[in-house]
């Protein structure tokens, strides 16, 4: 028997060639298959939902967004009560994290200025309820930012990291919620 070939179907075998007086074969391969077309609709598919999912869950690419930052919501778990505020407050839950419910209504906050103590390491949750469209901006280190919609209950939460006095405050109007005073 010869010296042995290499073909695939609906490809010439290659010529041999002669160096040093030994006969070689070059190895051909075939040339590369695209995806066929439907194949490549489902990726694009799956792409532009995965996409979706993640605008819808609040990621964003600046890291500025609360739930978007492995620091704020992903290593610290939200509490189970949905129930919105009806008045503001502070509490500890049986977590160890320090809850703050924050209600924006008829141009006030509550709670109002409060200074609140909170130690490194632990959880801060935001739970708040307004009767506007508003923003509540935490001045820590990576800040937290929750945008709010008028009479829709939303929380977010964070781990205190670093130490030194931070304020929470709403945007619209301008007010200062509290002031976390992190040892």
């Amino acid at each position: 028997m010869g010296p042995s070939t290499v073909s695939f179907v609906g490809v010439p075998a290659p010529r041999p060639v002669r160096i040093d007086e030994r006969q070689f074969v070059p190895v051909t391969h075939p040339a590369p298959r695209t995806a066929p077309p439907i194949l490549r609709h489902v990726a694009v598919a799956v792409a532009a939902v995965t996409f979706v999912v993640a605008a819808a869950t609040g990621c964003s690419a600046n890291g500025n967004t609360a739930g978007s930052d492995p620091s704020t919501t992903a290593s610290a778990a939200l509490p189970t009560d949905t129930t919105p505020p009806t008045a503001g407050g502070v509490s500890t839950n049986t977590a160890g994290q320090v809850v703050i419910d924050i209600v924006l209504r008829d141009g006030k906050v509550e709670p109002n200025g409060t200074r609140i103590d909170v130690q490194r390491g632990q959880t801060v949750v935001l739970r708040v309820i307004s009767d506007h469209d508003d923003e509540v901006h935490v001045h820590v280190d990576p800040s937290v930012e929750l945008e709010v919609k008028a009479n829709v209950f939303q929380q977010a939460s964070f781990v205190a990291s670093e130490s030194g006095t931070f304020e929470v405050e709403a945007h619209h109007p301008q007010r200062t919620i509290a002031q976390l005073n992190i040892r």
